[in-house]
């Protein structure tokens, strides 16, 4: 933001915590600080509201496809996935609100 780095970590449990990249060398770095994490915040809350309020759920969430690529992206890497993904493909299909056409996966 503004040219400033930030590394934000933000919990499901509602904490967030932003740190500002730079030396701490004076009240006015800190103030500054202080004024980009809060603008970070700030805009975060905003886009957060807006896809949970304005936004239809199959733009909300990922195309069901996504899951097939990301399949891919395991196999051409050699991992595994270590959970169910027809359970998460089940759950992203009630999210949208549609089902998974089987023609539209090559690795699933």
């Amino acid at each position: 933001m503004n040219g400033s780095s930030l590394k934000v970590q933000v919990r499901t449990e509602g904490c967030t915590h932003v740190k500002a990249a730079g030396a701490i060398d004076n009240a006015e770095t800190r103030l500054k600080r202080v004024l980009l994490a809060l603008r970070f915040v700030s805009e975060f809350v905003s886009l957060y509201q807006e896809w949970r309020d304005e936004m239809p759920p199959m733009e909300q969430y990922p195309p069901l496809t996504f899951f097939d690529d990301l399949a891919g992206t395991a196999a051409r890497n050699n991992a595994q996935f270590t959970f169910d993904v027809d359970d998460l493909i089940e759950e992203y299909e009630d999210k949208r609100g549609e089902k998974a056409d089987p023609t539209d996966f090559n690795y699933l």
